[in-house]
């Protein structure tokens, strides 16, 4: 999975729990054919970072960057012969919402060592497997304070 060309707009800082609608929830339904519509769906949700609360229920918080981006897909879905609503939500039954944000972080940091690893692996590949090492101290590896005292 490349996580650098993922663009989801979830972070920690943007939902506000005391906010009353924190979420944002799009429920769609798509037509049967062609079924390449339900792939080309379900990478733009995961591209946005959705979490899915059912079958065809994502959610979002509730930011303007969240709502464009849904605003978006609810757009394609129509264009492609689906059918969409997008809703702001608070969670009161079922899952609540400190669950979806831990869903949330669980997904986030996946994402990070996934992206930690693929820089691991690619730092190797341009740089050999050379650890990168502190600077080293001048005068035949003495620190640089000690070296007028061994002369």
């Amino acid at each position: 999975m490349n996580v650098a060309g993922r663009s989801g707009c979830y972070s920690r800082a943007e939902v506000d729990p005391d906010a009353g609608s924190p979420w944002l929830v799009l429920l769609y339904q798509l037509p049967p054919k062609p079924a390449y519509l339900r792939v080309k769906v379900w990478r733009r949700l995961q591209a946005l970072g959705a979490i899915p609360l059912k079958n065809s229920a994502y959610a979002l918080p509730n930011t303007d960057a969240c709502r464009e981006d849904f605003e978006w897909l609810l757009r394609e879905i129509h264009k492609d012969g689906g059918d969409a609503s997008l809703c702001e939500a608070r969670l009161v039954d079922g899952l609540s919402d400190d669950e979806v944000r831990a869903a949330f972080r669980r997904v986030r940091e996946e994402d990070y060592r996934t992206l930690a690893r693929e820089i691991r692996e690619l730092a190797r590949t341009h740089l050999g497997t050379r650890r990168p090492s502190a600077a080293k101290p001048s005068g035949r590896g003495r620190p640089p304070t000690c070296n007028a005292a061994y002369g």
